[in-house]
């Protein structure tokens, strides 16, 4: 018995003292390139925008920037980030304070950082052309993927206290749509720590963009409270209402509908299917995994929405009259890249993004389906750099600011889709547009 006790005492103490070995989150992206990148961009946005301060706030977050060599990184960028937050407080009315937001959220370009990344550690595609097929990019993606879970140093990280943006997850630009929408990559950005409240930058951002009568798109993939409910709220303020559209969707991994499980398995129609997609969508089985826009119009939408499941299933599944459950689970994420264009294109959205909480496995899902659709040409061939690009979407995000591999769930299912787009309802390639 007493050996027992201490088998299971030093087990124990094993795993406590692995624990602590690991690093905090974030600890790769800070000790990257990626970060001196960032910093980089940062000082020479600093540089070129100083304008005279009168408030001591804003004029010690500019002293700070310029002076980030003094610091470590992590320390550096929290610090950065509070003096930014108390600066937007005190400081309502500064010019800098408003272009400052702005740049941090749409105009940071760390993609093909990223990239440089994956080839250093992975290897780069191997081909002389300079496009390539979708079924080629996947396959190096697989091949990229495989090496990120057979790699021992991305095992796991130990979690900040902090909310994301403060903790190091990096927003950054991707790309434009085509009509010009620009799409950035950021986590969720309302804090639950003290209080539950939105970033102070990125509703100083917002703030900017109403001024300049722009509107922003959120598609939110993270259906819980007081996310959900911080963020519809946020769309219902009067100075927002008019450039805001928030709208939460349910991509969880306890999700029966996304996942085709419970009552939704033994769905075999097509049309069954349909309908019990619009229920979901609209809320109207009374079920509170969706929430649309309280700024749009819900019965303009929910027929948009019939209008595009229709031709999904022709253009995607030859209008078949059964769908199978990988059929269904394509169905869905597709209608979410489309309707998400859609969105874009009618209400002439000016930026876009898709957020979970910290955008490393639900929100790649969507944003990679909105890249690839953007960078095919007429023979399904995308340029190498945005096969690149693509790829570190995926998977480099994870091992930067979790030091884990990407959910295999999630980038199997991804490549489904992909494989999908690519072939069409005919076999052939083509882009769908």
């Amino acid at each position: 018995m007493n050996k027992v006790i201490i088998i299971i005492t030093l087990l124990i103490t094993g795993c406590i003292q692995a624990k602590s070995t690991l690093p905090l989150e974030s600890e790769r992206l800070f000790t990257s390139s990626v970060f001196e990148s960032y910093l980089t961009q940062l000082n020479y946005f600093v540089t070129t925008h100083h304008t005279p301060e009168d408030n001591p706030d804003t004029a010690d977050l500019k002293t700070y920037i310029l002076n980030s060599q003094l610091s470590d990184h992590r320390t550096f960028y929290k610090e950065m980030i509070l003096k930014l937050r108390t600066a937007l407080q005190n400081d309502p009315n500064s010019l800098f304070l408003d272009q400052f937001c702005v740049w941090m959220f749409e105009e940071v370009e760390l993609w093909d950082d990223m990239v440089a990344y994956m080839v250093n550690e992975f290897g780069a595609i191997d081909t002389s052309e300079e496009r390539i097929s979708v079924p080629e990019m996947l396959a190096h993606l697989k091949d990229v993927y495989q090496k990120t879970c057979e790699d021992p140093r991305y095992c796991d990280y130990k979690r900040s206290p902090e909310d994301p943006l403060l903790s190091g997850n990096i927003p950054y630009f991707l790309f434009s749509l085509a009509n010009q929408t620009k799409v950035f990559r950021i986590p969720t950005v309302v804090k639950v720590q003290d209080k539950v409240e939105v970033a102070e930058e990125f509703h100083r951002y917002l703030m900017v963009k109403a001024k300049t009568k722009s509107k922003h798109f959120y598609l939110n993939l993270k259906n819980t409270n007081p996310i959900k409910t911080t963020l519809h709220a946020l769309e219902l303020k009067p100075e927002l209402e008019n450039f805001l559209n928030v709208l939460t969707i349910d991509k969880s991994k306890s999700s029966n509908f996304y996942w085709q499980t419970g009552k939704f398995k033994y769905i075999k129609k097509t049309d069954d299917f349909i309908n019990a997609f619009l229920a979901q969508h609209f809320n109207l089985d009374n079920s509170t995994h969706f929430c649309w826009s309280n700024n749009l119009d819900v019965v303009h939408w929910y027929h948009q929405s019939k209008h595009l499941m229709t031709d999904i299933h022709q253009n995607y599944f030859e209008g078949k009259a059964e769908v199978n459950i990988t059929e269904r689970l394509d169905f869905i994420d597709i209608f979410y890249m489309k309707m998400t264009q859609l969105i874009c294109a009618e209400l002439n959205i000016d930026s876009l993004n898709i957020s979970c909480e910290h955008s490393i496995d639900r929100a790649p899902g969507i944003l990679g389906h909105l890249f690839l659709d953007n960078s095919l040409d007429e023979q399904g061939k995308m340029s190498l750099d945005d096969a690149n690009r693509f790829i570190a979407l995926i998977v480099i995000q994870p091992l930067l600011l979790h030091n884990r591999p990407a959910h295999d769930y999630r980038v199997n299912r991804l490549i489904s889709i992909c494989e999908r787009m690519y072939e069409g309802a005919a076999g052939k390639p083509t882009a769908h547009r």
